[in-house]
């Protein structure tokens, strides 16, 4: 059996930088997951009240534990 030497010129692929690309994918995607029930939390906040504060509930819930 043949040993593999990553460090080989032949090797094939090697992903550049890949620590930083999982670190950036991981931000990225809980900012995603934070900002997706943004306007229901500022409808919750605002001074003026256009939406009923049990909708706006109910949008923050479906909004972070709705199935996706």
């Amino acid at each position: 059996m043949a040993v593999i030497n990553r460090d080989d010129p032949h090797y094939g692929y090697r992903a550049h930088k890949q620590p930083m690309w999982a670190y950036f994918g991981l931000l990225a995607s809980f900012l995603l997951m934070f900002f997706s029930g943004w306007p229901a939390v500022y409808n919750l906040s605002a001074k003026t009240k256009s939406v009923p504060v049990r909708d706006s509930i109910v949008d923050l819930v479906a909004s972070y534990l709705g199935v996706s």
